[in-house]
């Protein structure tokens, strides 16, 4: 681990949330990477499917023992006569059940904005599934 990114962990609070911005490319994935490593669940929201699939793959590569959850958006828009993608459909369902299940290692959840935005159903949905 890099003098800088041991510094960042060192600095930050365990309780509290942290917003980081602005990291170079494939930093930002050491360093989630590390937090995960460190116990920390990591939220990690990115602009399009095309950066998720990259962070899920550089996540891979710099810390392949951490649980990478990936949570895609929606393939239809609400309403249409298209149905989601059953691809889509159970990698969400996968994602929300294995987050109800409290994890002591760190793990990083790799979402895009519009899958953020997305509303999802209660918990309560799923708390038989886990």
């Amino acid at each position: 681990m890099s003098e800088h990114v041991q510094r960042l962990i060192e600095n930050l609070v365990p309780s509290t949330r942290v917003t980081l911005a602005g990291t170079p490319g494939g930093m930002d994935a050491r360093v989630a990477a590390e937090l995960a490593s460190c116990g920390r669940d990591v939220l990690w929201i990115a602009r399009d499917d095309v950066t998720a699939a990259a962070m899920v793959e550089a996540l891979a590569f710099f810390a392949p023992t951490v649980e990478v959850l990936d949570f895609p958006a929606w393939d239809c828009l609400p309403y249409d006569r298209v149905s989601p993608q059953a691809a889509i459909v159970s990698a969400r369902i996968d994602t929300l059940t294995r987050l109800l299940n409290k994890s002591e290692a760190g793990r990083v959840v790799v979402t895009t904005v519009s899958a953020y935005l997305q509303r999802v159903p209660p918990k309560d949905a799923f708390k038989d599934a886990a």
